[in-house]
């Protein structure tokens, strides 16, 4: 009577143990990788972005062209001090910006930022009247707004401080769509230069600057 055997695959190269163990190891080390908070967020940098937003605080958005030209150098210059500190971080603790939470963190932030990007180079297309309307009017409330947003995303794979002050952002943005001119400088400043500072005065204190 025949006998059902299991077929033989001789084509299957056999592995020897250590290479089926280094493999487990490198897909457990790719799976905590992925699911890994994103704590190198850097505090001193983050403080710096603060002190240049309270520097904008002097720029009056009554007069659209030259004010907003220096906020645009403002945020740029931030986003600059910023970028660099948070790569110096994570170099100097090992944690990948290309895979992992690293990765997951800075896409969270990317979207968020380019909408502000686009949406204010439309706003600078617009005709006199309506460019000056819309500068005094909306830009401020989208700049909080989208910040927020972009801090609310990329706090799901970092620190629970970051979406916290994200939604800190995004309140602010409110009251500037509420309130005068002047009262939404100030608002901005208090956004990008007072929110910066405690976020970052935070990150050294509890995870190293």
């Amino acid at each position: 009577m025949p006998v059902d055997r299991p077929p033989l695959h001789r084509d299957v190269p056999a592995v020897a143990p250590e290479q089926r163990a280094a493999q487990h190891l490198a897909f457990i080390r790719e799976t905590m990788a992925q699911s890994a908070t994103f704590t190198a967020v850097p505090g001193w940098g983050v403080v710096a972005m603060g002190v240049i937003g309270l520097l904008g605080m002097g720029y009056d958005l009554t007069t659209p062209h030259f004010s907003t030209l220096a906020w645009l150098l403002t945020a740029v210059t931030a986003g600059g001090v910023g970028g660099a500190a948070l790569y110096r971080k994570a170099v100097q603790l090992g944690v990948p910006l290309a895979s992992g939470a690293g990765r997951k963190y800075v896409l969270g932030l990317v979207p968020a930022l380019l909408a502000g990007a686009c949406l204010t180079w439309a706003v600078g297309r617009l005709p006199e009247p309506a460019y000056v309307s819309a500068t005094v009017n909306l830009l401020p409330g989208l700049w909080l707004l989208l910040y927020g947003v972009a801090l609310l995303t990329a706090g799901m794979f970092s620190v629970p401080v970051i979406p916290a002050v994200g939604t800190g952002f995004m309140a602010l943005a409110v009251v500037a769509f509420l309130v005068p001119p002047l009262w939404q400088v100030l608002l901005l400043g208090l956004g990008f230069g007072g929110l910066h500072l405690v976020l970052g005065l935070y990150i050294v204190r509890r995870y190293g600057g």
